[in-house]
């Protein structure tokens, strides 16, 4: 009966849940001389790598974080999120380099974008406003300011009826 009983426990479903030390397949964290590449990294205890707060609304602890791939020649970032059954790696958004150079580097930049109201990129009149593009945006949970130094801005924030993170941006 002892083995009967370990023969259908066997046959249980098992909970595997993303460990936050093994990034998703093909993807890496920056090395020391891509993050250094980036003086402007050291304003920030974090050096503009990583962001933790409920980026979801649900009550758990998220993080995100810049990651980079050498089999596309980009870098990105990866939110470690929460799910009902566990946690697990999401690639929100990556890039390909279009002019790969030989010094390492890491151009992107993340930050928390606290609540409250941003005035977006069309709504500075960058551009005309699409459908659906807001002239303003109203953030009312954390969301991730993602950006390349001293240049274009957005903002990433989760949309919980789509289940995944929406970009808006605020600058070009």
């Amino acid at each position: 009966m002892r083995k009967l009983s370990l023969f259908f426990m066997a046959l249980l479903p098992i909970a595997v849940e993303a460990s936050p030390d093994v990034l998703p397949v093909g993807w890496r964290l920056p090395t020391q001389a891509e993050i250094d590449a980036v003086p402007m990294r050291g304003w920030s205890k974090t050096k503009f790598l990583r962001v933790d707060g409920d980026f979801n609304s649900d009550g758990n602890p998220d993080f995100v974080q810049l990651v980079k791939n050498d089999e596309i020649d980009g870098e990105g970032f990866a939110a470690y999120i929460s799910t009902p059954s566990g946690y697990q790696w999401k690639i929100v958004t990556h890039f390909k380099y279009r002019n790969p150079s030989s010094s390492p580097t890491l151009r992107m930049g993340i930050a928390v974008a606290e609540p409250g109201e941003y005035k977006t990129a069309c709504g500075k009149e960058y551009w005309k406003c699409q459908k659906g593009e807001p002239e303003k945006l109203t953030l009312k949970s954390l969301g991730v300011a993602y950006f390349l130094f001293e240049s274009a801005s957005s903002i990433w924030y989760w949309d919980g009826s789509k289940g995944e993170f929406t970009e808006i941006w605020l600058s070009d």
